[in-house]
């Protein structure tokens, strides 16, 4: 409210600057936070009155005694990308991803919680525990490969770029950024394989016509290393490629496992089809 909107004529936000010491330089922050409509922070806003909606965001909640731990909340991130290539084993994409979908989760439930509030006139306090939410997420990727060993998710055969190769050792995500755009004259120095660099291979219409010709190109010439080789030398050429764990991989994680979110179970089967929901 206090300052003038960066994206537009309304008034409709407010900003409160903090030195390198985390000391308050604007001394009418306080007047400030009870004055916005919506306050998102850390735990130190828990007995803030006045805003419509106060959300506190943390890694595992208020009341934990767990420390924030950025590493483990990646890794439960993870369950959320499973998918794979149509040929291959069920991998999951990089944790970034996940952390962005579980963003938008938390931009959802506080714009809810404001029209509610504008509604009935009650403010809501929102404890957003990262962990949880994104945790949340685990049935719908990956309830029915625990139930039946089927990716609910796969990539299309034919598609804009090949994302994901087998290498000597491991898998690597190869297609940066905008699948439509790869760079490959990039991934042909890279590689060592100049015929990725000819022309019906530099867009994704080129790609998908040519399709049988560009994967063989691709997959051969990624056999030769193993994928944590591929990923050093990408970043010499500055190509942001990824390592892509499987679901082995990401049940073995150290996080995971240093904070018991994994739980050993002999399973139960559970249809998937044949009941409806009403």
């Amino acid at each position: 409210r206090s300052t003038e909107y960066r994206w537009g004529d309304s008034n409709g936000g407010g900003d409160a600057f903090l030195d390198h010491g985390k000391k308050i330089v604007d001394d009418s922050l306080e007047s400030l936070v009870e004055s916005s409509d919506i306050v998102i922070g850390d735990a130190s806003l828990a007995d803030v009155e006045g805003p419509s909606v106060v959300a506190v965001l943390s890694g595992f909640g208020m009341n934990s005694r767990s420390a924030w731990d950025e590493d483990s909340v990646q890794a439960k991130s993870g369950f959320m990308s499973l998918t794979g290539e149509y040929d291959q084993p069920p991998q999951r994409l990089p944790p970034w991803a996940a952390e962005m979908t579980g963003g938008v989760a938390a931009a959802s439930l506080i714009m809810a919680a404001y029209i509610e509030s504008r509604s009935d006139r009650c403010s809501r306090f929102i404890d957003f525990v990262i962990s949880d939410v994104l945790t949340g997420f685990i049935q719908s990727q990956v309830g029915r490969y625990a139930a039946t060993g089927e990716v609910a998710r796969r990539e299309g055969r034919v598609k804009h770029a090949l994302r994901m190769v087998p290498t000597r050792e491991g898998h690597l995500y190869c297609a940066p950024g905008a699948v439509m755009n790869v760079p490959m004259k990039g991934v042909a120095k890279l590689t060592g394989e100049p015929r990725l660099a000819d022309t019906e291979f530099q867009t994704a219409e080129g790609r998908m016509q040519n399709w049988e010709e560009y994967s063989e190109l691709m997959v051969n010439a990624f056999r030769s290393r193993s994928a944590k080789e591929w990923f050093t030398a990408a970043e010499k050429h500055h190509l942001t490629f990824a390592l892509v764990q499987s679901v082995d991989d990401l049940y073995e994680c150290p996080q995971l496992r240093a904070r018991d979110a994994l739980v050993e179970s002999r399973g139960y089967r559970f249809p998937i089809s044949g009941f409806r929901i009403r």
